[in-house]
């Protein structure tokens, strides 16, 4: 961090970490041209010469485990330690998890997108399409097919028929013989 001077710099750490303005003295180490190295820095000195820095700070914080403060002792940072193990393997399983998830619905994703695909392949074509199956439906009759009422008694010979077509709605197929544009309208 580069700021204008000494005091600028230990202020702009402070608010960096959350150090409280009361604890800027105590928390927030500096050192500049003519001090010894401090103790918990040794050759400082050195380097800042090498480096042609005239002032260094740092946070100067207390030691704090377990929300105290206080060093802690080896036995407290090996079940620390340990306790971590436990809950990255807890973490781990939880991300197998919801990466099988993420899978299915990228793969679902996929699906969509080549629907997609598809219906913008067709969309210039389609009224193309829907011109051919009324010239294609209108040319459907026959003159053999006997039609009779609900009585039994014969109405007319020959009739007009729609050729079945089959519709997939997605999760679906429809097998109708209505009018193709009729079908569109309604979707």
């Amino acid at each position: 961090m580069h700021t204008g001077n000494l005091a600028s710099s230990k202020s702009a750490l402070r608010k960096r970490e959350g150090i409280p303005e009361k604890n800027e003295e105590k928390h927030i180490g500096s050192w500049s041209i003519g001090q010894p190295s401090p103790a918990s820095i040794p050759g400082l000195v050195e380097w800042a010469s090498s480096h042609g820095v005239a002032h260094v700070v740092w946070t100067n914080l207390p030691p704090k485990f377990n929300e105290e403060l206080k060093v802690p002792s080896a036995d407290e940072v090996v079940n620390y330690l340990e306790g971590l193990v436990d809950t990255q393997s807890k973490e781990q399983e939880n991300e197998d998890y919801y990466a099988a998830q993420l899978e299915f619905l990228q793969n679902k994703v996929r699906k969509h997108a080549s629907i997609i695909a598809t219906r913008s392949q067709i969309d210039p074509i389609k009224a193309l399409l829907i011109e051919l199956e009324k010239i294609v439906g209108n040319e459907c009759y026959n003159g053999n097919i006997q039609n009779y009422g609900s009585w039994g008694e014969l109405e007319s010979e020959g009739r007009k028929f729609r050729y079945p077509v089959k519709f997939y709605t997605g999760s679906r197929e429809k097998k109708c013989g209505k009018s193709l544009p009729t079908l569109l309208a309604k979707s």
